[in-house]
């Protein structure tokens, strides 16, 4: 279950009466939640979250102009911003500049490191958005009330008890200009045994 902790700056827009009429008035705002595209990762693995924003919107008093339904319920420049929480990991992406987002989806990647000695479990990271949007449109005269808003959504991420590897040592008796054997000594320092594990070796230099 996500929960979600929304800050928000409210301005109150009071109707105004004429004739014991009501000036018609839009208003609405953004709707966003977040999730995890795939939110299980292993102990020592780098890799990316890519966290899907979806934006359905609300609309409180709405307008036959599809234009002010869509003005009020559009964030303006969004910002998002994912951390640590509780999670054994470092977060390596910094705050992404999103912009306009209106109702839809989008996606937003950050890069992570997940410690060495990552527990197994399920853990929360905190998704911050900042954004601002328009509350209120005035259809008399076009007036319009603006507000800015901080809303952090908890996502869940879990780290897995599989079989995780580190290069303990390698040795090698070739020599230049000869053909040789590299010897090299791996280490499962995950939690589950592995099975049928083959090892391939690249190297990185075009004389070898």
């Amino acid at each position: 279950m996500r929960t979600r902790t929304v800050a928000l700056t409210l301005t109150v827009a009071a109707l105004v009466v004429l004739s014991g009429t009501a000036l018609a008035a839009v208003t609405g705002s953004p709707d966003i939640d977040a999730t995890l595209v795939d939110n299980t990762v292993a102990p020592g693995e780098e890799t990316t979250l890519d966290v899907v924003l979806v934006n359905s919107g609300t609309v409180n008093s709405g307008s036959t102009n599809d234009n002010l339904n869509n003005e009020v319920t559009t964030a303006r420049g969004l910002t998002v911003n994912m951390n640590t929480g509780s999670a054994p990991i470092t977060v390596q992406t910094n705050k992404q500049a999103i912009g306009t987002f209106p109702e839809g989806t989008t996606e937003v990647p950050f890069d992570i490191s997940v410690d060495d000695d990552a527990k197994p479990g399920t853990y929360t990271i905190p998704v911050r958005l900042e954004y601002e949007y328009t509350d209120f449109i005035s259809e008399e005269d076009g007036g319009r009330d603006e507000q800015s808003t901080t809303e952090t959504i908890d996502v869940r991420l879990k780290i897995s008890e599989q079989a995780t590897f580190d290069v303990v040592s390698v040795d090698s008796n070739a020599r230049v200009d000869s053909t040789g054997a590299v010897a090299v000594t791996v280490e499962n320092t995950g939690k589950e045994a592995a099975t049928d594990a083959s090892v391939t070796l690249t190297s990185r230099s075009q004389d070898i």
